[in-house]
């Protein structure tokens, strides 16, 4: 093979200049991209802080309404037994009166037989 001639390598050099210039080229169109894909990613990691804020604090809610829930709850059964105690109450109350006018009709014809007696008597 002949040697190769300065003009030929310098060919080959302008040859490869322009390849990594090309290179080059498309290496700062990728940073580019690059650079506006994090400024994407961190207006994504703003709105993903934000949504954590709004969910940290949605939660804190459903906690609070889950306390109050519980509350009800051992409300409901406090009036229920409470309801309970009033019917309890209310036939105890029946059951007495029921009592006193089983034992009132005797002493009450008592007394009118008793009255009768003493005005027919007389």
């Amino acid at each position: 093979m002949p040697s190769r001639t300065l003009e030929d390598r310098v060919e080959d050099l302008v040859k490869l200049a322009a390849t990594l210039t090309e290179q080059v080229g498309n290496l700062q169109k990728e940073l580019k991209s690059i650079s506006i894909d994090g400024s994407a990613l961190g207006r994504g990691m703003a709105d993903l802080r934000t949504n954590v804020a709004l969910l940290e604090r949605q939660s804190s809610e459903w906690k609070y309404i889950k306390d109050q829930l519980e509350v009800l709850a051992t409300l409901k059964i406090t009036i229920a037994l409470i309801e309970q105690n009033v019917d309890e109450l209310r036939k105890t109350k029946e059951e007495w009166s029921r009592r006193a006018w089983a034992l009132a009709g005797p002493i009450l014809g008592a007394v009118v037989g008793v009255l009768l007696g003493y005005f027919l008597r007389r």
